[in-house]
């Protein structure tokens, strides 16, 4: 045994550790803290905003119809149906998004009620109830997190149901960021026949008249109006239009409203001389307005059905005021 020597007394020493503190480090209880996980929100009642068993009690979607749902192409009738739920709509829009079925399958299992999930398809659903109903609205814009749904016909879908609402809550965060830039410039107008005199007359104020009877010329003169800051354009007397010219307007149209601007269009007057060829026409230029319709978002796409109300308001406004136009200030 070692021998400690009586010179050295048993008093405690204090000593100093590298870290200058003094004394031996005094030992620390840690308690591991639990990170609760299921912060976000909890989806357990059909009564509760959000869950997709939820029946507005305000009506909201008395009128609402499957046809509704962008992005979902529903035949004949069965874009007539009722949502009654957000489940039932997202089952058949699972059904009728899938690209691997054809129509007479798609209809075969939407009749007998199969089951089948489609993540697109659950985007847009919620995105249709956004623009539908207050309790929607509050719900996407409200809830940033879906940790919970109770199960529907056994069925669990809380990671599918949040990854939607993250996509849709990304797009309409897209969409308020794309709205809040207001493009500056002059205004265009492509009119129809007989507005020679209105082009000849050049710059009026704030716009710009081009008489345009062919979608070939429009689609020139909307590539050299890329910097206005809103497009009217009357549909021409002119079914010359392909697929090529067609994506290339819709290309157009899209830019100009991604950039903040506006686009307003307008079916040409009727009149006695181009009654039957505006007939053959008819069907074609709501094809047009439709597609354009879909590009919309913050109401940047117009569609008038008369070119004479738009013509009486620019005329009248320009014997008004030959400098400063009142019409162009409320596009």
């Amino acid at each position: 045994l070692r021998i400690v020597p009586p010179c050295i007394s048993d008093d405690p020493i204090d000593t100093r550790t590298e870290r200058g503190k003094r004394g031996r480090k005094p030992a620390k209880i840690r308690l591991n803290k639990l990170l609760f996980c299921f912060s976000g929100t909890t989806l357990l009642s059909p009564l509760e905003k959000g869950h997709l068993l939820l029946k507005c009690d305000d009506g909201c979607f008395e009128d609402v119809k499957l046809k509704d749902i962008k992005g979902c192409n529903f035949p004949g009738a069965v874009g007539k149906e009722p949502v009654t739920t957000l489940w039932s709509a997202w089952l058949a829009a699972s059904i009728f998004m899938m690209r691997d079925l054809d129509l007479e399958e798609k209809i075969k299992f939407h009749r007998e009620g199969a089951v089948c999930f489609d993540s697109e398809a659950l985007g847009a659903v919620p995105k249709m109830a956004y623009n539908k109903c207050v309790d929607w609205t509050e719900f996407i814009c409200t809830t940033k997190k879906i940790v919970q749904h109770s199960p529907i016909e056994g069925n669990y879908f809380e990671s599918s149901y949040d990854d939607a609402l993250q996509a849709v809550r990304r797009e309409l965060k897209k969409e308020e960021d794309r709205g809040k830039r207001e493009k500056s410039g002059p205004i265009g107008y492509i009119a129809g026949e007989g507005s020679i005199g209105l082009e000849r007359d050049g710059m009026r104020g704030e716009i710009l008249t081009r008489m345009v009877t062919n979608f070939e010329r429009m689609l020139f003169v909307l590539e050299e109006w890329s910097s206005f800051r809103a497009w009217e354009i009357t549909s021409p007397l002119d079914d010359k239009i392909d697929e090529e010219k067609s994506k290339k307007l819709l290309q157009l149209v899209k830019s100009q409203i991604d950039n903040g601007g506006k686009v307003i269009t307008v079916w040409p007057a009727v009149n006695e001389r181009n009654s039957s060829k505006w007939k053959g026409l008819f069907e074609l230029w709501k094809t047009l307005d439709e597609a354009l319709s879909r590009l919309d978002y913050g109401n940047r796409v117009l569609q008038l059905l008369d070119e004479f109300l738009f013509m009486a308001e620019y005329l009248r406004c320009c014997v008004r005021n030959t400098d400063s136009y009142h019409f162009a200030a409320r596009i």
